[in-house]
């Protein structure tokens, strides 16, 4: 996994950020999961990239939503797996109902 490429079978870890926000550590890079970017699209890829420490970090930025569902502080799009073998991530527009 190196710059732009996401690779779903790498150890990921939490790092707390501020209040509800969190940055997805690769535990192999030290990388975090950002939308590339950070495109607000939907269908927006997500890759592995350095953590930024300053300036807008939105699209590096995740929460729980109230169903559990892991959302993008940049646009409230769902984190989901993407691929004939889910082997990608994007972001996407996901509604709360679908998991209830």
């Amino acid at each position: 996994m190196n710059g732009g490429t996401t690779n779903v079978h790498v150890r990921m870890r939490v790092a707390v950020c501020c209040r509800r926000h969190f940055y997805i550590v690769s535990e192999m890079h030290r990388k975090v999961l950002d939308i590339e970017g950070g495109s607000s699209a939907p269908g927006a890829r997500v890759i592995v990239w350095p953590k930024k420490t300053s300036g807008d970090r939105h699209n590096q930025l995740w929460y729980f939503d109230e169903q559990g569902i892991i959302r993008s502080a940049l646009n409230d799009f769902a984190l989901t797996a993407e691929g004939r073998l889910r082997q990608s991530l994007a972001s996407q527009p996901v509604s709360s109902a679908l998991y209830q």
